[in-house]
């Protein structure tokens, strides 16, 4: 399957934007499988990682990813692209263990820091109009 989105390259404690970038493509197809499967994608391994280039603090990246879901995993490739739709990094081989979601990880934690149903930013997109 073809998941689409944007991605943000933030700069993280110092870290390259690159970091966040492919943190949120990440999550973007977790949260993906948590819509398709019904349960996450915890990711496993990558064969390659290609960096065309470090993206600019701040800059939006176009995230797709073509993922398969095959007994428990999720396997496939994820590109970043630029809003020239250039390649900025490419993800080669990526293998996801698919994992149920909705239990509690530990007494105390908020139900929105592991639901992605919950998330905030989830429930702000399913009230804006189509």
């Amino acid at each position: 399957d073809r998941i689409e989105g944007t991605v943000r390259a933030l700069p993280l404690s110092g870290d390259s934007p690159l970091v966040s970038a492919l943190d949120g493509a990440l999550q973007l197809c977790a949260y993906w499988s948590v819509v398709q499967n019904g349960r996450g994608g915890l990711p496993l391994r990558i064969a390659t990682l290609h960096v065309l280039r470090t993206p600019a603090a701040g800059e939006s990246l176009r995230c797709v990813a073509r993922l398969v879901p095959r007994e428990g995993e999720l396997a496939g490739d994820i590109d970043l692209l630029d809003g020239d739709g250039r390649p900025v990094a490419a993800l080669r081989g990526f293998v996801g263990e698919l994992r149920a979601i909705g239990k509690a990880p530990a007494p105390g934690v908020p139900t929105e820091h592991y639901r992605p149903q919950e998330f905030p930013e989830v429930r702000e997109l399913e009230r804006r109009p189509a």
